[in-house]
């Protein structure tokens, strides 16, 4: 009885461990990098948007 309820314990801590650091990872993330992404996206699209594109059309391709 011990060893099954310590189970479900672990488990559920797990998974809501889990969850919550994926939430946390997912939310923290994108933070950081919309900081940096507008001024990287922004300078290069005003640099070169063709290349990007390319860059996109060759990404889709291969996949």
């Amino acid at each position: 009885g011990n060893t099954s309820k310590d189970d479900d314990r672990g488990k559920r801590a797990t998974k809501a461990s889990a969850s919550a650091r994926r939430e946390k990872a997912a939310q923290n993330p994108p933070k950081k990098r919309s900081r940096k992404a507008p001024a990287q996206s922004d300078a290069a699209e005003t640099a070169h948007p063709e290349h990007e594109d390319t860059e996109m059309e060759r990404f889709w391709a291969t996949m």
